[in-house]
């Protein structure tokens, strides 16, 4: 295939990867929101005197916490996930064109030829995928712990309920 018949294969490429981050910080955010609700929920249904005198109900809500903090810890690297700095500059990346000058950038894009945008295309799309890799294990990560946390959360509010209702039951 020469080079400007690839050069659209490319960067149709490169929009199908960057089509993936919507989805993946999506989850991310629902993720975030999920944890901060079990958090808050938690802290809701346990009295300060049933944490300070019951065992089972402080462990079940430091396991809560400690499940959820660090599910959260992995939803910061899902949203800014640390990399290395490019190797090579681009025309097609924001951060790269933004520190041209505006002159410089047009010069330089219209000097462009074909295998260099394909080139610079080509590595778009394995570095947007390299980052979208690492937003997508770590939601993952996140999307586990979250899950694992649900489980001392419901036994957490069952107990609760169940203390409330045993002062009731006495009336």
């Amino acid at each position: 295939m020469e080079s400007p018949s690839r050069l659209p294969a490319a960067l149709a490429q490169l929009d199908r990867v960057l089509s993936f981050f919507p989805r993946v910080e999506g989850k991310a955010s629902f993720l975030f929101a999920i944890n901060l609700s079990l958090i808050a929920t938690a802290f809701a249904a346990v009295s300060w005197k049933s944490f300070q005198t019951q065992l089972f109900v402080g462990l079940l809500l430091t396991l809560v916490l400690l499940l959820c903090t660090a599910s959260l810890i992995f939803l910061y690297f899902a949203y800014a996930p640390h990399l290395s700095a490019a190797k090579k500059k681009s025309l097609l990346y924001f951060r790269d064109i933004a520190n041209h000058e505006p002159e410089e950038f047009v010069t330089q894009w219209t000097e462009l030829q074909d295998k260099q945008l394909l080139e610079d295309a080509l590595h778009q799309v394995w570095r947007n995928c390299e980052i979208l890799s690492k937003k997508f294990s770590a939601t993952e990560g996140a999307f586990t712990l979250t899950a694992f946390a649900v489980i001392p959360w419901l036994v957490l509010l069952v107990t609760a309920v169940l203390e409330r209702q045993s002062f009731q039951f006495g009336s």
